[in-house]
C-alpha cells in the first residue's frame, strides 16, 4: 500500500512539474514556454493603492463618466465606496505574483522627450487574461505617471477587448469592446476622475 502511495506522489510531482514548464496555447495549438524572468517587476500596486488611500482619505470630488458608441451616456459624481469597487479591478490584474509573473517578460526603454522611463510587459501566452502592460515613470524618481493594461477575455460567445488606463492622481479609465459570433460590437469607456475641493 505504501509503494502504490509512494508511486501515486511521484506522478503527481512529474505532472506538476510539466506543467509549470510549459503550455498549449488553446488558440494556436501550439506549445508555450514559461519566460521566467528574474527581474523584479515594477510594484504598479503599490502605486494605485497609494492614490486610493489619497482619494479616500481627502476631500475630493470623485466624477464616473460613462461612453457607449462614443455618445456620453452619464456623468455623476459618486461615492469613495463606488470609486473602490471601480477601482478594484486594476488592483487584481497583478502580474507580480507568481503563478504568473514566471509568463512575462520585461523591457525597459528611455523616454527622452518626456524626461521618462517605459517598463513594458508582455507574454506568449495567449490563453492569460493581461497580454501585455506599459508602465511609465518620471525617470528621476520611478514614481508612477501612467499604466496601461491590455486585457483580452471570452464570455458568453463574445470576445471581449479592454485597455485599463490609470493616471496617477488624475483618473482612471476602461475602454471595451465586446464584439460577438456574428461580427457586430459595441464599444464603451467607463472614466472616473477626480479633483480635491476648493
Amino acid at each position: 500500500m505504501k509503494k502504490r502511495s509512494l508511486h501515486f506522489c511521484v506522478l503527481c510531482v512529474i505532472a506538476i512539474a510539466v506543467g509549470c514548464k510549459s503550455k498549449t496555447d488553446k488558440q494556436s495549438g501550439t506549445t508555450v514556454e514559461p519566460v521566467n524572468d528574474t527581474a523584479k517587476f515594477y510594484p504598479v500596486n503599490v502605486f494605485i493603492n497609494m492614490d486610493i488611500d489619497s482619494v479616500s482619505k481627502s476631500a475630493f470630488t470623485i466624477v464616473k463618466t460613462v461612453t457607449v458608441d462614443k455618445q456620453k451616456t452619464d456623468s455623476v459624481a459618486i461615492s469613495i465606496d463606488e470609486f473602490k469597487k471601480l477601482a478594484a479591478p486594476f488592483l487584481q490584474k497583478d502580474i507580480t505574483q507568481p503563478l504568473l509573473k514566471k509568463w512575462y517578460k520585461e523591457s525597459i526603454f528611455r523616454h527622452l522627450n518626456t524626461n521618462s522611463i517605459i517598463f513594458n510587459y508582455t507574454t506568449p501566452n495567449k490563453d492569460l487574461e493581461v497580454q501585455g502592460i506599459d508602465v511609465n515613470v518620471e525617470d528621476n524618481t520611478n514614481n508612477l505617471n501612467r499604466v496601461d493594461m491590455r486585457v483580452f477575455t471570452f464570455k458568453n460567445d463574445s470576445s471581449i477587448k479592454e485597455n485599463y488606463t490609470w493616471v496617477y492622481g488624475k483618473k482612471f479609465y476602461v475602454a471595451k469592446y465586446a464584439e460577438g459570433k456574428d461580427g457586430k460590437g459595441v464599444a464603451s469607456t467607463i472614466e472616473v476622475s477626480w479633483q480635491k475641493n476648493k
